[in-house]
């Protein structure tokens, strides 16, 4: 799962996690 989010670009990154902040807390323990 880091991979494919390592793999966005950090606009697609900001996008969602606008539209689900807890994926700012899966990054921050990826």
């Amino acid at each position: 799962m880091k991979n494919h989010m390592a793999l966005l670009p950090t606009t697609s990154v900001k996008h969602a996690l606008k539209k689900n902040p807890l994926n700012k807390i899966l990054i921050r323990f990826s």
